[in-house]
């Protein structure tokens, strides 16, 4: 395959827009020519910068760049091509926590690797398996394993590749014993610590808190109160405030919206009494609420 190492991330987020699905489906080149742009930048592109914007910004060319792969693969189920470049859109959007470079921080976090990697290792693999005599999807496939942390299972892959293609262009030969020494160093997947109970709620905007959940794979709390909301000011001195409620926060991002400032969220959710709590996924859609004053206790049984 063409590309050296898939560090795509901050190339993607300078040289696309970021916005909702493309119009049309992107050629596999115009999606290669993206990634191929900043190889040079370094596997720190890899991670999610410390400045929140560019996190942002990055984050949801991601998520385009995804939503393009996917596009590929459903106009041509059986381009190795597309089902690679999936793959490493979706490898890549998972990196386990690893010493780097200082400010970059994984986009994604947790000592299990979730269903978007593991789905990317699937991707990888098939566009192996379309094109077995063409070593770049199979050098691909061994990438993908060395950055989530399958050590033992890339140093096998690796083996393979070397039996089955003794005498590989020498820039396939380079990118082979890079990964090797890769399999070699690289650290099993650390075991993370348990995540410590949160002594407060960090309340964020609607949007923001939308993109927390689809960061950290949560949901949101939204609450909806107005100035002159008495229960609403109770809930927020004697609810909100418990150890129980507090932590929530470990599955749900919280959001407070201030009805009168924001009709338009109000009115979304149908939001016409206070206080009002609405539990959404991390695309917005309303899964329950909690109309009215509640217990702490009342509280976290609707929600937890």
């Amino acid at each position: 395959m063409k590309l050296a190492l898939p560090l795509l991330l901050l190339a993607f987020a300078l040289a696309a827009p970021a916005s909702a699905a493309p119009p049309q489906v992107p050629t596999p080149a115009a999606v290669q020519e993206i990634l191929a742009q900043n190889l040079a930048l370094g596997d720190s592109l890899a991670g999610r910068p410390a400045d929140p914007k560019l996190a942002a910004r990055v984050e949801q060319t991601v998520t385009d760049g995804v939503a393009s792969a996917r596009a590929l693969v459903a106009a041509d189920p059986k381009s190795a091509e597309a089902h690679d470049l999936l793959g490493l859109f979706l490898t890549v959007a998972y990196r386990p926590p690893s010493p780097r470079p200082a400010g970059v921080a994984p986009l994604r976090r947790g000592s299990a690797v979730p269903a978007e990697a593991k789905e990317g290792l699937e991707e990888l693999r098939a566009a192996a398996t379309r094109e077995p005599k063409a070593p770049g999807y199979r050098l691909d496939y061994a990438w993908a394993l060395v950055l989530i942390g399958e050590r033992e299972q890339a140093k096998t892959e690796l083996r393979a590749i070397t039996d089955t293609f003794p005498a590989l262009p020498a820039r396939e030969r380079d990118r082979l014993k890079q990964l090797q020494a890769q399999a070699v160093e690289a650290a099993p997947p650390a075991t993370a610590a348990p995540a410590a109970v949160p002594t407060e709620i960090t309340w964020l905007s609607f949007d923001d808190a939308l993109a927390a959940a689809r960061r950290d794979h949560k949901r949101v709390l939204v609450d909806f109160t107005a100035e002159w909301c008495t229960w609403c000011k109770r809930m927020a001195t004697d609810v909100f405030p418990k150890p129980e409620v507090i932590a929530l926060s470990q599955n749900y991002a919280f959001a407070r919206v201030d009805a009168d400032q924001q009709p338009e969220v109000a009115r979304r959710y149908k939001v016409s009494g206070f206080p009002t709590v609405v539990a959404v996924d991390a695309e917005g859609k309303e899964l329950k609420r909690a109309v009215g004053y509640k217990s702490p206790q009342e509280f976290v049984d609707t929600f937890q």
